[in-house]
């Protein structure tokens, strides 16, 4: 029996593979197929002959014309003697205490990659056995070099040692093609930012003349293999973004390398294409998750910031203050986001290991860089590293109140103050995600997603992982994790793959009614259309849903789920909830389904998974039926 069971496993990965593949096959257009071939012969001829063009031997220390910092931070002391004693920390994970670290080592499960394959050999995808690989990914972008490299320039000889070892360190153990750092754009692209600010930061008497050719060897490979395998067509998402930006940076810090001309030319074009299309005319980001948005505008605002600074302006400024408008509607009173969609902690420039105020930095680099006020997060944002880069920000400001429907992005977000508690409502009614393959969207149309204050109440489930345990990524995309109407236990977009899906519902706001949300993910299978009302009232909001078609009745559930720190108390025709013993909200909830308090999985970041309190009505519904809930703060 155990023999079986351990012949099956190749065939149950080879499966997946061919799965995914065919999947992934379906979602591309005639032109991505000819994209797709060509680059896979790009490949097979790079196995033997990469195209690394020969570096000038005069070529400069690669180098931002950036101001060096007045004083050392504490935080960067403190991450210097985390540093030296080999202790890092990403998503809660920490890695084995070795200075230079394992840069191939996944940490949850002790196991080395091969860093000798050819990179595209390794089937990251689809290896049993292994964590999810964004971990060795995270290490890998380096991201802990600059704060080290701007402390050395205070005249810290220990911090500029250790940014010199672990260039070196990794320059050496991951050479061109080799190794799966260099499987993925994007992670060549943040790869590239940190050592080129890390760099430009450095002090000179620190550095040798090897280190500049090792250095200079290293972009030029990264600028060869960004502009050899860009993520076009379905996958120009924040890859594309990131990608352009490391050409960017590339050409801005290495003017003498024979392709930087050409790579500032694919860059700027990149760039001003990402922007009009990864943010939308409202400001919304295209992938549907407000993180990703943040990244997004970060990877374009220092690549404003690099054009200002080499001469080689780059006009993005009208995507930025659009983008930054948006977020401020998401933002709650700590400058926090809801998790709508794909949420992994990504940032361009990493103050620190580990989870940071994203949403508030990046609205105070957005305020920085285009100097306006009414751009500021609500909260007071400590970023020196950011700071270095594009200046004070300015100082905060509250966010704004009213209701906003946003249009392209297809999100209608109520803000105003209730029982004296700042309350946001936010309801999608948008596409499932960016182009055809939708990556980091979840099946989630019409959820609603409510703060009060700084408090967290009817939450996402999170993203859990992109790669690991085969199942876990569908199961926290799902329908029936989110805030809305669940039919037959089916989503209401059906996945095919982890960043891909089969089928996706259209979502539409009804003309002339603001808060009447339809989608038609059922319709297909189940003949069904839901509809989700929305009322705002002096003390809350009032939600209607309702199933229209032929066939029914059907087997519904709605649900709400609760962020962990709160506790549902069954009260009456609804429930209190409560946080430390003080009711916040109450929940009413009148139709025909029977109510109930389900557990429900919740992941608060990657790679970590709770369970959580979820809200239920379910049973059957028949055409026209209503559950109405009324919430009250």
């Amino acid at each position: 029996m155990r023999e079986r069971t351990l012949a099956s496993r190749p065939m149950r990965r080879l499966l997946r593979r061919f799965a995914w593949y065919r999947d992934r096959l379906a979602a591309m257009e005639p032109g991505e197929v000819h994209h797709r071939v060509r680059e896979q012969l790009h490949r097979r001829v790079d196995r033997w002959h990469p195209p690394l063009d020969p570096v000038p031997a005069d070529a400069p220390w690669p180098a931002l014309p950036l101001p060096g910092p007045a004083v050392a931070e504490p935080a960067w002391r403190t991450l210097a003697d985390e540093v030296a004693a080999g202790r890092f920390h990403w998503w809660g994970t920490a890695w084995p205490k070795v200075n230079p670290p394992d840069w191939h080592l996944d940490p949850t499960t002790a196991k080395a990659w091969d860093q000798q394959r050819y990179c595209f050999d390794l089937p990251f995808r689809h290896l049993d056995g292994f964590g999810d690989v964004k971990y060795v990914w995270e290490l890998n972008r380096l991201q802990h070099l600059p704060a080290l490299a701007a402390l050395s320039a205070t005249g810290d000889a220990r911090a500029a040692a250790l940014v010199l070892d672990h260039i070196r360190s990794w320059i050496t153990a991951n050479p061109p093609w080799r190794g799966i750092n260099w499987t993925s754009g994007i992670e060549l692209g943040m790869r590239v930012v940190s050592l080129v600010l890390a760099a430009s930061w450095l002090p000179a008497a620190a550095r040798t003349d090897a280190d500049r050719r090792l250095l200079v060897a290293t972009l030029a490979a990264h600028g060869a293999w960004l502009a050899r395998y860009p993520s076009l067509y379905s996958s120009a998402n924040n890859h594309r973004t990131s990608e352009a930006l490391g050409l960017w940076v590339i050409a801005a810090a290495c003017p003498t390398l024979p392709r930087a001309a050409e790579w500032r030319e694919i860059a700027r074009t990149a760039l001003l294409e990402c922007a009009a299309t990864q943010v939308l005319p409202d400001g919304i980001g295209a992938e549907q998750s407000p993180t990703y948005t943040a990244v997004t505008l970060e990877t374009l605002a220092l690549a404003h910031r690099i054009g200002r600074l080499v001469g080689e302006p780059l006009d993005l400024s009208a995507t930025l203050r659009s983008g930054a408008e948006a977020l401020l509607w998401f933002a709650d009173s700590a400058g926090a986001v809801p998790a709508i969609g794909d949420d992994d902690e990504s940032r361009v420039i990493s103050e620190h290991p580990g989870r940071e105020a994203q949403i508030a930095r990046t609205l105070a680099v957005l305020a920085a860089e285009l100097g306006d006020a009414d751009l500021a997060p609500p909260i007071t944002v400590t970023a020196p590293l950011s700071g270095l880069i594009f200046g004070t920000p300015p100082a905060p400001r509250p966010g704004p109140i009213g209701e906003q429907c946003f249009a392209d992005g297809g999100y209608s977000i109520d803000r105003r103050t209730i029982a004296g508690r700042p309350a946001l409502l936010i309801a999608d009614h948008g596409p499932l995600g960016f182009k055809a393959i939708a990556a980091h969207g979840h099946a989630d149309a019409l959820a609603v997603w409510l703060t009060l204050g700084d408090q967290p109440v009817f939450v996402d489930a999170g993203t859990y992982a992109y790669h690991a345990e085969p199942g876990s990524r569908d199961a926290f995309r799902a329908t029936d994790v989110h805030n809305t109407l669940c039919l037959a236990g089916a989503p209401s977009s059906i996945p095919a793959g982890d960043f891909n899906w089969r089928s996706k519902a259209a979502a539409w706001r009804e003309p002339g009614h603001p808060w009447r949300l339809r989608h038609d993910g059922y319709l297909a299978r189940f003949g069904a259309i839901h509809e989700r009302t929305i009322t705002p009232t002096p003390t809350g909001w009032q939600i209607e849903d309702q199933l229209f078609g032929t066939a029914g009745p059907w087997e519904a559930v709605i649900g709400f789920t609760l962020d962990p720190t709160l506790e549902a108390l069954t009260h009456g025709d609804g429930w209190q909830i409560a946080r430390k013993g003080q009711v916040i909200l109450d929940v009413h909830c009148h139709g025909p389904l029977a109510l109930s308090v389900d557990p429900t999985p919740y992941s608060a970041r990657v790679g970590h998974r709770q369970m959580t309190a979820r809200l239920v009505a379910g049973g059957r519904l028949a055409a026209g039926d209503m559950q109405r809930w009324t919430i009250t703060v």
